[in-house]
């Protein structure tokens, strides 16, 4: 074989071996370039669907948004502040005076504070003296619109005592 040949030969195969690098090399790093932006787009493309939803969710609050007012209105109608417990214990001693009913009242406990979206309230116990039908309108018009205080009550004991009944009762009186 020509010695002239020869190193054409080698001299071409030597080129194309260093294309075939060369390309080998570029693909590569394209390849891996193409991936981390693709992973860029998809993470972008999904924070602006947060970001849509987000705007979407913002226009529902801003159309409820006068009918929520309306209701916190009513709301903190009938849920005093704390501070506003204070006066539980005069409405409890007006209304028992109203309806002929000796009562002692007392607050049980600590408070459980309120949270975003959940009333506070305090424990209370409460012992009402007095005829049948003069309890039973205490308890009627204390639990109902009688009072400026949302309360639940429960375990309720009555006994009868000659002409009187003694009900003892315990209860919660909410707030904001």
């Amino acid at each position: 074989m020509d010695p002239e040949f020869k190193k054409e030969v080698i001299i071409s195969g030597g080129v194309i071996v260093a294309s075939i690098l060369i390309f080998g090399i570029a693909s590569w790093y394209l390849a891996n370039g193409i991936s981390e932006q693709a992973a860029q787009i998809i993470e972008k493309r999904t924070v602006l669907a947060e970001w849509a939803r987000s705007v979407s969710t913002l226009g529902e609050f801003r159309l409820v948004a006068p009918e929520v007012e309306k209701y916190e209105a009513q709301i903190k109608a009938i849920l005093p502040g704390k501070e506003g417990l204070i006066d539980f214990g005069r409405v409890v001693e007006t209304i028992a005076r109203v309806n002929r009913v000796k009562t002692i009242f007392n607050f049980e406990g600590e408070a459980v504070p309120a949270q975003v979206g959940v009333p506070g309230y305090i424990a209370f116990s409460l012992r009402a003296d007095g005829n049948f039908a003069d309890i039973q309108s205490f308890f009627t018009t204390l639990h109902g619109r009688g009072s400026k205080f949302l309360i639940s009550l429960s375990g309720l004991d009555l006994q009868r005592a000659g002409e009187e009944y003694h009900a003892a009762v315990q209860g919660r009186v909410y707030f904001r």
